[in-house]
């Protein structure tokens, strides 16, 4: 099914088809960002990593200068500062290293006395917790104390207590990072490691930027190709279907809307049918009782016009009209309903266990009053072995009278039907057959058919008896074939 397209609808398709293409653009700007953003932080990371480790190595290189300063040079006599001696220390860290700051500490962490450029120290006293821990650990545990030349900052140092006569008269405290950040971070990005590691970052990034566009590009193809197709079947293409194939969740969806499409399509076709199918009920309804009822108009007519002239045999032949006309209605109208009833969606089958054999009996003598006077020859003929089936009994009585009664319609005096129930295999078979003019070839496919004008023509047949066979087996999942010779009779075959 197409609804023929117009040129606004190929402009909004055009339209479409282009933003279809705005998912590739966002998801690949989101990974761009992302993918920056973590650059960022890994540059962070790693700059800060390095500076650490320049920091920790630092530490770790020198952490005995402290130690070997009071070994070789002594601050501090009888607690207090040795002047004479601590410009020593100014000398001696001249050849070591002129750019380390010392400090001479008190027990409790104040500054004595300090080698450092003039008017840059800012505290007066240093936290001895981490020069505790750094002698603990004989200068192995990296770890930071107070910068005296940065009132909230910290900086690697090395530290040795000051011991006269075994007891603690203070601290050399010995700054070893005194080049400030700012030096030692242009320090780490001008190294040759740095650089480096920038360069192989960006490198990274763009054959990540690469793949990455090139993944999502092969992801929301898929997506494309499904949003186009579920555009075009809103539009009104109800054949759209998806091509996309594989294992992938895309692929998963697009054969998930292919099925749901193939129903939608299969529903609107069976509404479709149905809906034609009403339409040539309608019409076969109002054909079929026209007669009947201009019949029942015409003889009322007349007996009203006529009553005072009409004799008694002329009545009664004229309400026997009316009397068969009403009784023809009634009995199309209650086909009808009936196979309304059987076609719809809600309706639910009672199943039951009962005797197929009983079944048949109770059939046979209701109908053996009609079929003698005709002069038709009703037998049942029964397998011993059958016993027990279970069905709605309500259906299978009607479904088996609809047949007996129209082999006896077909049928003239002298002639017999039969009704054989037998097993076969693992199934049980029920054969109504008859010996009448049998069914004509281009009449047999269309037996089940509404309305089937072989058997409306028939007595006061409403040609709705098969069509309710038909329905009631399909219900219970039972089939049935029909084999007939012209002048050779008919047998209904009914595997249940």
């Amino acid at each position: 099914m197409r609804i023929p397209s117009s040129p606004l609808e190929n402009n909004k398709f055009i339209k479409m088809k282009s933003n279809n293409y705005s998912l590739l653009w966002k998801l690949t700007i989101s990974f761009i960002v992302l993918l920056v953003l973590n650059s960022m932080l890994i540059v962070y990371l790693f700059f800060n990593t390095s500076l650490n480790y320049e920091r920790e190595s630092n530490q770790k290189l020198n952490k005995n200068i402290a130690s070997q300063i009071v070994k070789d040079v002594t601050p501090l006599m009888a607690g207090a500062v040795y002047k004479k001696n601590v410009q020593e220390i100014m000398h001696y860290l001249m050849a070591i290293n002129p750019s380390i700051q010392v400090y001479v500490l008190d027990p409790v962490g104040n500054i004595l006395t300090y080698v450092a450029p003039k008017n840059t120290v800012v505290r007066t006293k240093v936290e001895l917790n981490p020069l505790k821990t750094f002698i603990k650990s004989n200068g192995n545990n990296y770890v930071e104390g107070d910068d005296p030349r940065d009132s909230k900052g910290k900086n690697v140092f090395s530290a040795a207590p000051v011991i006269e006569n075994n007891k603690l008269i203070g601290y050399v405290y010995v700054i070893l990072a005194s080049n400030d950040t700012q030096n030692l971070k242009a320090i780490i990005q001008n190294s040759y490691f740095f650089k480096m590691a920038l360069k192989y970052i960006f490198i990274i990034i763009f054959i990540s930027l690469l793949t990455g566009f090139l993944i999502f590009w092969f992801l929301t193809k898929n997506i494309n190709d499904i949003v186009t197709v579920f555009k075009k079947y809103s539009a009104g293409d109800l054949t759209a279907r998806s091509t996309s194939k594989g294992n992938s969740d895309f692929s998963i969806l697009s054969e998930t809307f292919n099925e749901m499409a193939d129903t939608i399509e299969s529903k609107i076709t069976t509404i479709t049918d149905i809906d034609n199918m009403r339409k040539e009920l309608i019409a076969n309804i109002s054909h079929d009782l026209r007669t009947p009822i201009a019949s029942l108009s015409g003889y009322s007519e007349l007996m009203i016009d006529k009553n005072e002239i009409l004799t008694p045999s002329e009545r009664n032949k004229y309400l026997n009209t009316i009397y068969s006309n009403a009784k023809k209605m009634e009995k199309q109208i209650q086909d009808l309903f009936e196979l309304s009833k059987l076609e719809s969606v809600d309706i639910k089958i009672n199943k039951e266990p009962f005797h197929l054999g009983e079944l048949i009996v109770d059939i046979t003598n209701k109908f053996k009053i009609i079929a003698n006077q005709k002069g038709v020859h009703l037998n049942s003929i029964l397998s011993s072995d059958v016993t027990i089936i279970n069905a709605d009994i309500s259906l299978i009585d009607r479904m088996i009278q609809n047949l007996i009664d129209n082999a006896i319609k077909m049928c003239k005096s002298g002639d017999s039907v039969n009704i054989i129930i037998d097993k076969k295999d693992e199934s049980i078979q029920l054969i109504i057959q008859d010996t009448g003019p049998g069914i004509p070839a281009n009449e047999l496919p269309h037996i089940f058919e509404r309305f089937n004008k072989g058997l409306k023509n028939k007595e006061n047949s409403t040609g709705l008896g098969l069509s309710i066979v038909k329905r009631i087996l399909e219900l219970h999942n039972y089939t049935i074939s029909v084999l007939s010779k012209e002048k050779e009779g008919a047998s209904f075959i009914i595997t249940l």
